[in-house]
């Protein structure tokens, strides 16, 4: 490790040198590319989350309370204050749980704090970028470095709680904060942000807060904001156990995460998009049903009954056959397998104006999915967090057609193409956008590397007139 003076350097300022020296010229092709899908993929979730129930009170709150023009609520004509614009952003980013997942959802935190200062800024795409790189980086190795044992993860929801320091990076990098003031920022990202919620198992019907991204995110960038000015907070928030991995609940602090192989591995690769608005454990068996579709055409009215053989947390957990909400019908296993068993393309129809809720053919559907505990799958996400389940759907004639998946796409192993991207981008904009719109808005984000100033892209995801707003100042 560096030193100062003959004294080894904190973790925090190893991170705050790295993350605050980062330049985009100095990225890895890879790194670049991946940054784009990650912030394309994020804005289209944003603007797509202004269109579910859930959302709305938190846009008329925001609304309510807007203040200083100083950033924007994508997919709305709001103008706010940047923290308040951080906290209905990163809400809208994670409401239809279709946002990147690595461990959590980081995507949630960083892309709303970088977007909210680099408008707040008038900073570059090029800036826009490094920023979310710098988000990943910080956050993603704090959450590794305080993951806690399986069995402590099933009491404490440690591994949702870190994204303020995903936040605070994004932010501290814009902002070019000196080494002195991260430490402050970070501090302030660990003595403010929320504790994480006790318990793996949710309660139904579930509570609209989720992960409470929000309350992180807002965190974070209010802590770099403050630090920027000066404010004072602890400096040893990432030296021992007894900093946030305590004030997290954690019973595990691997340090070394933090430094090791900065520059040399990066953690935004190993972001998965989501082809489903639905939690990610769900996937595998979702991608099992394609598989069974590309393998035989069936009609839905032919199907007895569908057998999902999965991993212990959604046999206990997820097996909610007629969920209250759209939030219970992300983390619900019946409900969404019945959507995918009907074909109804995945997206924004999903949790939209339709009312699959109450759809009587698909609650129907759900009633015959049945769940059943797979030992091999409950092996690989307790031993490697790996996500995996095989379906059955028995037929009337007897026929029964199967497929298994290991792993769900949208990951490095395997990512969803170009076109995927481009088609769910387009599906949750335009409904808010316009297609012209969401379309003219996709091309300019994907050549953000050479925008010069980031606000003239935020400008494209306004709706042009109050008519098309779903939510108004």
């Amino acid at each position: 490790m560096s030193s100062i003076e003959g004294r080894a350097m904190r973790n925090s300022d190893v991170l705050s040198d790295f993350a605050g020296g980062l330049e985009f010229n100095r990225l890895p092709p890879e790194v670049i590319e991946r940054a784009k899908a990650v912030i394309i993929d994020t804005i289209a979730c944003i603007v797509g989350g202004t269109t579910s129930a859930p959302a709305r009170p938190v846009i008329e709150l925001t609304s309510a309370l807007s203040g200083a023009d100083q950033a924007s609520v994508l997919g709305t004509r709001i103008r706010t204050g940047v923290v308040d614009a951080v906290y209905c952003n990163t809400y809208l980013a994670d409401v239809l749980d279709y946002e990147d997942t690595i461990v959590s959802h980081p995507s949630a935190a960083t892309v709303p704090a970088s977007l909210a200062i680099a408008e707040l800024a008038g900073a570059s795409g090029p800036e826009l970028i490094a920023a979310v790189v710098a988000g990943y980086e910080v956050g993603v190795r704090v959450q590794r470095a305080i993951m806690p044992t399986y069995e402590r993860r099933l009491l404490v929801q440690t591994e949702y709680s870190w994204l303020s320091f995903a936040a605070v990076s994004s932010a501290a990098r814009l902002l070019g904060l000196p080494q002195a003031a991260w430490r402050d920022a970070f501090g302030y990202a660990a003595q403010s942000s929320p504790v994480p919620g006790l318990g793996s198992s949710p309660t139904r019907p579930m509570s609209w807060i989720k992960g409470n991204f929000s309350g992180q995110a807002s965190v974070g960038v209010r802590g770099a904001l403050l630090a920027d000015r000066g404010f004072r907070t602890a400096h040893d928030v990432l030296e021992s156990a007894k900093g946030y991995a305590a004030v997290m609940g954690s019973d595990s602090w691997d340090p070394e995460i933090l430094t090791r192989g900065l520059g040399q591995t990066w953690a935004i690769l190993g972001s998965q998009l989501k082809p489903y608005p639905c939690c990610r454990f769900i996937h595998p068996a979702l991608d099992a049903i394609g598989m069974i579709r590309r393998q035989r055409a069936f009609d839905p009215a032919e199907v007895v009954e569908v057998r999902v053989h999965t991993f212990d947390i959604l046999v206990d957990e997820f097996d909610v056959k007629h969920p209250e909400s759209v939030i219970d019908g992300q983390f619900s296993v019946p409900f969404t397998t019945a959507l995918a068993v009907l074909d109804i393309p995945a997206g924004i129809e999903w949790w939209g104006e339709r009312d699959l809720l109450h759809d009587p053919q698909v609650l129907e559907m759900s009633t015959r999915v049945r769940l059943l505990r797979h030992a091999e799958s409950e092996r690989l996400e307790a031993t490697e967090r790996r996500h995996s389940a095989t379906v059955d759907i028995e037929l009337v004639d007897g026929t029964v057609l199967t497929a298994r998946q290991d792993t769900a796409r949208g990951g490095p192993e395997a990512p969803l193409s170009a076109e995927e991207v481009r088609a769910k981008f387009i599906n949750l904009t335009a409904p808010v956008l316009t297609q012209a719109r969401a379309q003219a808005a996709f091309e300019s984000l994907t050549n953000i590397e050479s925008v010069s100033d980031v606000r003239d892209v935020i400008a494209m995801l306004t709706p042009s007139s109050s008519s098309e707003a779903l939510a108004a100042t």
